[in-house]
């Protein structure tokens, strides 16, 4: 089993969204961008923007509720008007970036072309360099591939998903993701488990094939590094 441990492992889009908009940036964004679409179009982590996923429903739980207070009070809400608008806006435009081929296909060779001049540009080609090795040595490998079935469980009712801990989002901050932090924070709160990545190896003779979590393992560490320098971007 592969122990998450109790982290919300949230990516927010924004920050990269305002660092690519300064030409200056144009090199790591190339390959960070890369980075998140193949978390998103490969290792399938959800988006908020796309509907059916447990971080679309947050938001648009959110969403409601602000419209709500905005009809009864509109003159105390201009603040949180333009955070709820950047998720929508910002987080559509991303989408489409993330979701175009280009970036995943050209990754090598941008990382080849890739000089670092300063310990942040190291993280950046770092990890587009495990992103690139785990993508050639785990094609067609996804974060659910492994998710241990709910009848494995004491309580097989409902067991919280990695969707529910693990997707991408708008922003790391502001009024909307300090509301959706502590919604989801609640609602995990209410569970003593949550599904988690595991396989079986069975040692009786009948099964050849070495199992371990080694993707996991990987994609895990990959999206801890990413969420570290996106959080810690300007």
């Amino acid at each position: 089993v592969y122990e998450v441990g109790n982290p919300l492992c949230y990516i927010p889009v924004i920050p990269l969204y305002r660092f690519l908009r300064k030409r200056e940036n144009r090199r790591c964004s190339a390959l960070l961008l890369a980075v998140m679409s193949y978390l998103y179009r490969e290792a399938g982590v959800p988006y908020y923007r796309d509907e059916g996923w447990f971080m679309y429903d947050e938001y648009d739980m959110n969403k409601e509720c602000f419209l709500e207070c905005l009809r009864e009070n509109p003159d105390d809400y201009e603040e949180d008007i333009s955070d709820t608008l950047r998720n929508d806006i910002c987080g559509d435009i991303m989408q489409r970036k993330l979701y175009n081929p280009y970036h995943l296909q050209h990754l090598g060779e941008n990382i080849a072309r890739f000089k670092p001049a300063n310990p942040f540009e190291d993280e950046c080609q770092l990890i587009a360099q495990d992103t690139l090795s785990l993508f050639h040595d785990f094609p067609k490998c996804s974060m659910f591939q492994n998710i241990a079935p709910p009848d494995e469980y004491d309580n097989n009712d409902d067991i919280p998903t990695p969707e529910t801990y693990i997707a991408f989002i708008g922003d790391g901050k502001g009024w909307v993701y300090e509301n959706i932090e502590r919604a989801v924070n609640d609602y995990l709160g209410n569970y003593s488990q949550m599904a988690l990545p595991c396989r079986t190896q069975v040692f009786d003779g009948t099964d050849n094939e070495v199992k371990n979590l080694e993707f996991e393992y990987r994609l895990f560490e990959i999206i801890e590094n990413l969420c570290n320098i996106l959080f810690d971007l300007p």
